[in-house]
């Protein structure tokens, strides 16, 4: 019985070891309260915004924005011909 308690106890053990370092790997990668900020800043910008004329007259109202990695969004809205 006393053997099958100090399985018990070192399993026990062993899962709390591994959970600690667990917790420890996690809070490693955490971003600093100013990191989420300005990505929440730059995530929540106004898009530009401006009407492109083509060579015939046709108005486009055009949407960009930067996105967090770096490469540009664009939206083209255009009447219905």
């Amino acid at each position: 019985m006393s053997n099958c308690f100090r399985v018990i106890y070192i399993t026990l053990a062993v899962i709390v070891c591994l959970m600690v370092s667990l917790v420890r790997i996690l809070q490693a990668d955490e971003l600093s309260a100013e990191d989420i900020m300005a990505k929440s800043r730059a995530a929540m910008s106004q898009p530009l915004r401006y009407t492109r004329v083509s060579e015939n007259g046709t108005e486009m109202v055009v949407y960009q924005k930067t996105l967090p990695n770096g490469s540009v969004a664009t939206l083209m809205s255009s009447p219905a011909t």
